[in-house]
């Protein structure tokens, strides 16, 4: 099947196959429709497979996804900081009911230590925390149950030249599930 995509960046008359968030901004353009043309045999299908709105510093503040039927999958909307980092998103199912929220929080250096997902009635769906040292550099990353018991967790090392060394996963009783190392060439 050959599929060939078409975006409209609406309300600005620039087309264009890649924006970025500093392209969306530049250019001040306030959504992106992606259409999508679907031919198969003798059948020519088109449908608008996206729309995307964002705020003036181009972040997506709105994105909806449909089927090629035309039918409503879902719906994520996000919330930004006055940093430009997301503090929430949340997504929509095909009915138009909240499914997930996730929070972020950041500590003073703009490092994300926490990112929390519910359902809808509020009940932890995923919930991970990360610590960092005096560097910014992550050194502890942990995944909690919905009650804050720690499931799992990883430990980071660095080199002298501040270059990440190894990445050790735990289980809950602190035994290693596995290593990652890290080498670079010069």
């Amino acid at each position: 099947m050959k599929k060939i995509i078409l975006i409209l960046l609406c309300l600005s008359g620039f087309s264009s196959s890649a924006q970025n968030k500093k392209e969306i901004r530049k250019l001040h353009i306030k959504s992106t429709t992606v259409i999508v043309s679907e031919k198969s045999g003798d059948k020519e299908l088109n449908y608008t497979e996206s729309f995307e709105s964002y705020d003036s510093n181009g972040n997506t503040i709105e994105e909806t996804l449909e089927q090629p039927d035309g039918d409503f999958r879902k719906k994520v909307s996000s919330v930004y900081d006055k940093n430009d980092r997301i503090t929430e998103e949340r997504i929509f199912n095909n009915k138009g009911q909240l499914e997930s929220t996730t929070n972020y929080s950041y500590n003073s250096e703009g490092n994300k230590t926490e990112e929390k997902k519910t359902n809808a009635a509020g009940i932890i769906i995923t919930w991970w925390k990360g610590e960092y040292n005096s560097l910014r550099n992550r050194v502890r990353e942990e995944w909690l149950d919905r009650n804050g018991i720690v499931e799992r967790y990883a430990v980071y090392t660095y080199d002298n030249n501040d270059l990440k060394k190894e990445k050790k996963y735990f289980n809950e009783k602190g035994e290693v599930l596995s290593v990652k190392t890290y080498s670079y060439q010069y």
